[in-house]
């Protein structure tokens, strides 16, 4: 397991060996692969075919209980 950010506005994680990485936006910002332009928590598990299934959920990650808003989450 390799940590990719633990701070107060995100937190991160890569197991290689599962293809798994797992991203905590509390704010927008980059982490690793990923760029986030509003709180999110994001899943990626790679498959060993090269495709990858994405996850994202968000909402209540920065206090913002009840606001709308459509985070976008593409690699750096």
């Amino acid at each position: 397991m390799r940590i990719l950010a633990d701070d107060d506005q995100r937190h991160g994680v890569r197991v290689l060996a599962r293809g798994f990485t797992g991203v905590t936006f509390r704010s927008a910002g980059t982490v690793g692969t990923l760029t986030a332009s509003a709180p999110v928590s994001v899943q990626i598990r790679q498959r060993r075919d090269g495709t990858a299934v994405r996850t994202a959920t968000f909402g209540g990650l920065s206090g913002s209980h009840g606001a709308t808003h459509t985070p976008k989450v593409r690699p750096a």
